[in-house]
């Protein structure tokens, strides 16, 4: 049956037919409730009367909802309505890639990240157990801004190793080259593999075909396979090649070996992962050429104990969920460099059949390898960032990956990323010896945390011990023990893998003035630990027995040691990266030290995430056994790249003249003479500085501990900002007053109880605060009023299990508004500011971090790289119009509501790049460094010429 525009399916509203397939209709519809725009998929009446067909809509249901990935239409929901049955999908603007060919054939140019993507969205599918058996250009959605959706797996099943799919479930097509109808075999004929034609079992490599049909056809114009009727399809399917003739002269060479092995005829010798598809198709696009040094099997790391071809796919690791970027070898510099130390003696003694290793260096760019600091507020100079198996073969980190951080695993041999399951709220990464596990923290209540282990390969989570107030590193020693530091004891404590109670083994010298003992690293073959000793102000490297006991301070102003079997130790000394030759026997003696930030760490516009001894976060650090290294790439660590600016309602962009630096969360004051921001940078504390834009100076208001987020109270005067302390024991996140002037002591708002309260919004009269907050870390973060007179402590505006965020009053304080991704991703929402009578949807398809012009009667917000304005009737009933765009910009956003409107409503206060960085220095970022010591190899030489 078909539906009329104007239909009502539930909540949703048919706005018109979009196309037609062999299992039913799809329309676009509206969700009247969320006011989002979607695609109905609707079963055909006699699908639905047909238990087979309903079971086979119903799998499409599930395969659906078992795929999360960038390049694959998203399901929402599966419902039904009287006798119809209906998906609920993604609507995906663009046109399909069938279009897209009926216009012309596409070059090569334009084939190769199209198909880069569609190889990606199938290794997804095939991690996941899950064949397509319908891959065509129909069922390729391409969007406006390029991005590849693959649609339509109704027909795909789940096979596991031992079981291939029966091809003879579902339907046959009676045009061979168009469309998927009844009958007795499975997919479309002109795309069909040859053992589909045969009515076969089939796996992924079926897919394989398809993907080369596919290919074919867009870089031709035509399938490579298809006749008048079905009988002459299969007859060219199983008997002839394809017209190899009508490739394009542009055409390389290994994109025609890729199309003739995705077109093999015998399944056995096609290829059998998209991943290795994905690369190939990357060294496609003119990626640079790679030499390789040979190396023996058995002492080389694991990336090079693969074929030449899996080097180059380690050197070129490439996906839509991560950008890699070959970025050449070593340019040495000799930096500030002393006399000559055994490093330079084992430079000399180097013999001549010592090759010296070629450095290699790649960049992960991604937007997930950070977590966002609303989620713990202060582990911005305290927590591992990253960590590095043994064998340098595998990337475990801390990504933000839509919700509580989690941990995410790069596996150098294989494309894409995977989230291990079960590790939200996961902190502190760290190898276990054979590689197998990572040990990590998972945070609970306030800043508790527990001791976990995951195994990589089941994704089998086992709790070790409570670890204590907030984690300070780990360390995995080959004897089965874990070393860990928390703020709880202020030592270092241990603690069997199998897990029971931990067991201090250093305690920090208070008459020394030592605080707290962090970042423990296992020495090699019994030769102790190393680790950071704070001291309040300044760190120093300790040393300590392997049973802990008594320890000695083995460098002076510095932190972070790590030590490699080649035979160095690393650490950071005045906001630089050093190593030096060190000997885990004679643990109390280490070599002269060589600066390594600028010849090895330094890449362009960017350096390591250190931003010195007073104040570093040395942990995007790792190293691995055999000469692998990586790290974080920091983005206003030495070198800062963002700048305040004027944007009018227009775009137009003017600097202010202020130094960049590593601004975030400005706010302008009410008579727009001063700004407070969060700011920290080489040279500054990190915390609340005001700025006069009068003067063009800058003071800090509240840099000693954890401060940030500050919000001007109406007359000018004050700032309410975030700060942590302790109350009763508990650890607390919560506002605090302070005069701007310094004429006054901080002093804390009133709470109801321990948790976290982050200041977004101060009402007009001054009697208000409006926060985010939750209670423990595994608890969902709401909005909520805060009295600032003491006479309610909380009072919450929205108590869901949903992520609610950045609440910002109305000029008439009537009104809230606040993020919120109750319908699956963020959008605008506003409240009462009473907290009763419902919520009205504000942004539509997406928006976050709205602020309110001066006059109350226009809401802005942003959506992506736009900057969004919407009209607003408050009288007699609150209302809202429709969102229109004012800008776009890649404007500059961190942590929080990264701009402000001035008091008089004719232009925003925004974060730009300065001109230094670029607009390519990314905090988001990992660099991965094979046979980084040749570095150390280099500096010696040149030390001792």
């Amino acid at each position: 049956m078909s539906l009329s525009s104007g239909t009502r399916l539930g909540i949703f509203e048919i706005t018109g037919l979009l196309g037609k397939g062999g299992m039913g209709e799809v329309y676009r519809a509206t969700d009247t409730k969320l006011g989002r725009e979607v695609a109905i998929k609707v079963l055909s009446s006699d699908f639905a009367a047909d238990p087979e067909r309903l079971a086979r809509f119903e799998r499409e249901a599930k395969t659906l909802a078992s795929l999360n990935h960038d390049n694959i239409g998203s399901l929402y929901d599966f419902q039904q309505d009287g006798e119809i049955r209906f998906l609920v999908l993604e609507l995906i603007e663009g046109e399909t890639l069938a279009d897209r060919i009926d216009r012309s054939a596409v070059p090569v140019k334009e084939v190769l990240p199209l198909f880069i993507q569609i190889a990606v969205a199938l290794e997804e599918a095939h991690e996941h157990g899950i064949v397509h058996r319908d891959l065509k250009p129909a069922n390729i959605k391409i969007t406006p801004e390029g991005k590849i959706k693959v649609l339509d797996f109704g027909i795909a099943k789940t096979y596991g190793p031992q079981r291939p799919v029966s091809p003879t479930e579902t339907t046959w097509a009676s045009d061979p080259n168009k469309v998927t109808t009844d009958g007795t075999l499975l997919g479309t004929p002109s795309y069909m593999s040859p053992e589909q034609a045969r009515g076969q079992e089939v796996d992924k490599r079926a897919d394989i075909w398809a993907f080369g049909c596919c290919l074919y056809e867009s870089l031709t114009g035509s399938p490579p396979f298809r006749g008048d009727t079905l009988v002459d399809t299969f007859n060219a399917i199983l008997e002839h090649d394809p017209d190899w003739t009508q490739l394009p002269d542009d055409t390389p060479e290994d994109l025609r070996k890729l199309l003739r092995r995705c077109l093999e005829k015998d399944a056995r010798r096609r290829l059998r992962d998209a991943g290795d598809i994905a690369i190939t198709l990357d060294h496609s696009r003119d990626a640079p050429p790679i030499e390789f040094t040979s190396i023996s099997v058995d002492s080389a790391p694991f990336w090079r104990r693969q074929s030449p071809w899996l080097v180059g796919a380690v050197a070129l690791v490439i996906g839509v969920a991560s950008t890699v970027l070959i970025l050449g070898t070593l340019e040495p510099s000799p930096g500030s460099i002393e006399a000559r130390d055994d490093l330079a003696s084992r430079a000399a003694a180097q013999t001549p059949a010592e090759v010296p290793k070629p450095v290699r260096r790649f960049l992960i760019d991604r937007e997930d390898s950070m977590p966002p600091v609303t989620d713990i507020p202060d582990t911005v100079n305290f927590e591992t960032l990253v960590a590095l198996s043994p064998d340098g073969s595998q990337i475990v980190y801390v990504g933000d990956v839509g919700g509580p951080a989690s941990l995410v695993l790069r596996s150098l041999d294989r494309v894409g990323t995977r989230v291990l399951p079960n590790t939200n709220y996961a902190r502190v990464p760290f190898f276990s010896p054979d590689g197998k596990w990572v040990g990590y923290f998972r945070f609970r209540e306030g800043l508790d945390c527990t001791l976990m282990k995951i195994e990589i390969e089941t994704g089998r989570t086992v709790e070790i011990c409570e670890a204590g107030d907030f984690p300070l590193g780990g360390a995995w020693g080959k004897d089965g023990t874990i070393v860990f530091a928390s703020r709880a004891g202020g030592g270092l404590m241990r603690v069997p893998q199998s897990g029971g109670t931990p067991e201090i083994i250093t305690t920090p010298d208070r008459a020394a003035g030592e605080e707290d003992h962090e970042l423990p690293h296992i020495l090699p073959d019994g030769g102790g630990i190393l680790f950071t000793i704070f001291d309040g102000t300044d760190y120093s490297i300790g040393r300590t027995s392997k049973d802990g006991g008594e320890h000695s301070v083995l460098i002076e102003s510095a932190g972070a040691p790590l030590y490699s079997p080649l035979g160095y130790l690393t650490y950071i000394h005045d906001g630089r990266w050093l190593a030096a030759s060190y000997d885990p026997a004679q643990p109390d003696r280490i070599g002269a030290p060589h600066d390594i930030t600028e010849a090895l760490m330094r890449m362009g516009d960017f350096s390591i995430a250190v931003i010195g001894v007073a104040n570093f976060s040395p942990l995007g650090i790792a190293l691995s056994n055999e000469g692998a290294m990586v790290f974080v790439r920091s983005s206003a660590i030495g070198d800062p790249i963002v700048r305040l600016a004027w944007v009018d309602l227009e775009g137009n962009v003017e600097a202010l003249d202020f130094e960049p630096g590593d601004y975030w969360n400005a706010r302008i004051s009410p008579d727009g003479k001063r700004i407070a921001t969060d700011l920290a940078g080489s040279d500054l504390k990190q915390g609340v500085w005001v700025l006069d834009l009068e003067r063009s100076t800058r003071r800090p208001l509240a840099t000693t501990g954890v401060n940030g987020q500050a919000n001007w109270m109406p007359n000018g005067l004050s700032l309410v900002y975030y700060t942590r302390y302790d109350l009763d024991g508990d650890i607390i996140l919560g506002p605090a007053m302070r005069d701007v002037d310094y004429r006054s002591e901080y002093e804390l708002i009133a709470l109801d109880g321990p948790g976290q309260y982050f200041p977004h919004s101060v009402s007009p009269d001054g009697k208000w605060l409006a926060v985010a907050y939750r209670h423990g870390m595994t608890a969902p973060v709401n909005v909520g009023i805060i009295s600032l007179e003491g006479e309610e402590p909380l009072r919450p505006i929205s108590d869901t299990d949903f992520w609610e965020d950045f609440p910002t009053i109305s000029p008439d304080g009537k009104w809230i508004s606040y993020s919120s991704n109750e319908s699956g991703q963020m959008e605008v929402y506003v409240v009462p500011f009473s907290g009763q009578g419902g919520n009205t949807l504000v942004s539509t398809n997406g928006g976050h971090k709205s602020v309110w012009a001066p006059d109350g009667k226009t809401l802005y917000y942003q959506k992506g790289k736009a900057m969004m304005a919407v009209a607003i009737e408050a009288e007699p009933e609150f209302a809202a119009g429709i969102p229109r765009t004012l800008f776009e910009g890649d404007f500059y956003s961190q942590r929080g509501r990264d701009y402000d409107l001035s008091p008089e409503g004719d232009r925003f206060l925004m974060l730009i790049r300065s001109e230094k960085g670029d607009g390519q220095v990314s905090s988001r970022s990992l660099v991965f460094v094979d046979n980084w010591s040749e570095v150390l190899k280099e500096l010696a030489a040149l030390d001792g010429r």
